[in-house]
């Protein structure tokens, strides 16, 4: 389950960082 990890870590910080550019 570790892909559904990284996954989700990569949303995370895709998320960050477009509310960030907002």
């Amino acid at each position: 389950m570790e892909i559904l990890f990284v996954v989700v870590t990569l949303i995370v910080i895709y998320g960050g960082i477009w509310l960030y550019e907002k």
